[in-house]
């Protein structure tokens, strides 16, 4: 589900402060005796717009992978234990007409950069006091309360049927490690998610007293809220500091709100409508049925369209809105009297991954709108030029998306051969470790010329794809230039596409190789694998060859 380079997690490690051990950080659970267990009754209060249930904190020591979970669940990485179920509080979110982070998100894979519907979580405790959940982490690393974001309605069933017990993720660890999280803290799907969260313990009720341990009771207190006042209470927020200009949050936050209510009313009705019009027509074989069904089909399409457009739309905003937050909470750090240039060096990368993410999502966003009105011109039944030059430029922001994408994979291959580099050129090296770095170098070097031809390939296909458009209403002799510049670039594309898959097939042979190791092993020593895998290597190495001879008569 979620997937970082290299680079990125080397650079966290370096950034990161080792998290000191806990008590029950070993994995052992805090065991909670009948009498200490809080009542399991969710209150649905209508008039206020809140659900709430009884907790109490389990501890106040450790790393903190989830905000609550149940008695059962693993106390000894969260803060509150509950013993509501589940299903009750869902059912009292959804009564509220909170709707699930699934709505919004199109597969975990984009670590639900969408964020469905949030919720407050505000924990009371006896004696009048009142806290936001996000206001009692501690962000160890930047010294400073977790943001305020709200909390994504995650809601997803686990093999059909929701856990015994319930649990709010605010780590992407404990998101991973949970069948299910009700609620989850956007920070979990942020993709710089690891840096060490812990309780302010200073603002907590003590679970120790006089040497005995005891559970303080709470109540749990969940209330919608959009993205506006959300970003009015992370402006607010104590400690946080102050934005240059808060009206540009809001104007964002607004964005998202709107965004959001336009594809719960409209869009997501839309494409439910769509599909089941065309379910509604399958087995129906005669003219008007065929004409009918196809016409469905195609203004589904239209309207997944739509709603992808529209996610991608909410995508950039919410980055834009990270990126605001990040900007100020940088100043702040900047602004103090010794700065941890540690900490300025990982927000400053924050920042810049960021806006990758975000030029992402816009150039997915406008590749949507183009696939939009390609699709609406095919429905008026138009197929000539216009409708020709759409499809190219969705080609063309696709082609880019890949290069994009392959952009940060190249510059840490190009950090890692820059540090073997610099590792080789001291005078201090034995010559077993020199010859490892020698070789290593012929590696980064390899992997670097990888991904600049990938990137070659795809910036080629959008240049292309740009060129045909210019041709629909070229001149003739125009034309003639565009589809000599095309022939260029179709030519240098495949020669860089041979470096691309010569790469590939070594890397195919080395598994093989080590296939063919394994099996011939005295306690495995399987012939049959081992002819059949010799006969593979054999083809694998005389492919290889043959591309290599095709890539240097090229050079």
């Amino acid at each position: 589900m979620r997937t970082l380079s290299a680079a990125f997690v080397l650079v966290l490690c370096l950034w990161l402060p080792a998290r000191a051990q806990g008590p029950g950080e070993d994995g052992g659970k805090v065991g909670l005796e009948e009498g200490e267990r809080p009542s399991p009754e969710v209150r649905l209060d209508r008039e206020k717009g809140t659900v709430s249930f009884d907790a109490i904190l389990v501890q106040d020591s450790a790393p903190i992978e989830a905000f609550l979970c149940g008695p059962e669940g693993r106390t000894h990485e969260s803060l509150f234990a509950a013993t509501a179920t589940p299903e009750k509080i869902q059912e009292a979110l959804l009564a509220l007409g909170v709707v699930p982070a699934s709505q919004w998100a199109a597969s975990e894979e984009d670590l639900f950069a969408l964020r469905g519907e949030k919720v407050l979580v505000r924990i009371e405790f006896a004696g009048g006091k009142s806290f936001l959940a996000e206001d009692l982490v501690w962000n160890e690393f930047e010294h400073r309360p977790m943001r305020r974001e709200g909390w994504a309605f995650h809601g997803k069933l686990f093999e059909g049927k929701l856990p015994e017990e319930p649990e709010f993720s605010v780590t992407f660890q404990g998101l991973r490690g949970a069948a299910l999280s009700l609620l989850d803290s956007p920070f979990a799907y942020r993709p710089y998610a690891d840096a060490p969260l812990v309780c302010r313990k200073e603002v907590l009720p003590a679970v120790q007293e006089d040497g005995k341990r005891r559970f303080p009771r709470a109540t749990i207190v969940l209330e919608p809220a959009n993205e506006e006042a959300i970003a009015r209470l992370a402006l607010e927020q104590e400690g946080a500091p102050a934005a240059e200009n808060s009206e540009a949050f809001l104007e964002v936050a607004r964005r998202i709100d709107v965004a959001k209510a336009r594809i719960s009313t409209e869009l997501r009705p839309e494409v439910r409508t769509w599909l089941s019009r065309g379910a509604a027509l399958e087995g129906r074989e005669d003219d008007e049925g065929k004409r009918l069904r196809e016409d469905a089909r195609a203004r589904y399409g239209l309207a997944r369209a739509r709603l992808e457009a529209a996610e991608r739309g909410v995508e950039v905003d919410y980055l834009a809105l990270d990126l605001l937050h990040e900007a100020r909470e940088l100043a702040g750090v900047r602004a103090q009297a010794n700065p941890d240039p540690r900490v300025i060096e990982y927000k400053e990368w924050i920042a810049r991954y960021s806006e990758f993410l975000k030029e992402r999502a816009h150039l997915l966003g406008e590749a949507a709108a183009a696939d939009i009105r390609s699709r609406e011109l095919a429905l008026a039944g138009e197929t000539g030029p216009a409708a020709r030059r759409e499809d190219l430029a969705r080609d063309a922001l696709l082609a880019r998306v890949r290069a994009l994408e392959v952009r940060p994979e190249l510059e840490e291959a190009r950090t890692r051969l820059a540090r073997v580099r610099e590792t080789l050129s001291s005078a201090d090296l034995s010559p077993e470790r020199r010859k490892f770095y020698e070789e290593e170098v012929i590696l980064w070097t390899r992997w670097v010329e990888y991904h600049e031809a990938r990137i070659r390939v795809a910036e080629s296909e959008a240049r292309s794809a740009d060129l045909s458009a210019e041709a629909l209403d070229a001149s003739e002799e125009r034309r003639a230039e565009i589809e000599r510049e095309i022939a260029g670039l179709t030519a240098a594309a495949g020669k860089a596409s041979w470096v691309v898959d010569l790469f590939d097939r070594e890397r195919a042979l080395e598994k093989l190789r080590r296939d063919l190791r394994f099996y011939s092993l005295p306690e495995v020593n399987d012939e049959e694998k081992i002819a059949a895998l010799r006969g593979e290597i054999e083809a694998a190495e005389k492919e290889i060859a043959e591309l290599k001879a095709r890539i240097e008569e090229g050079r």
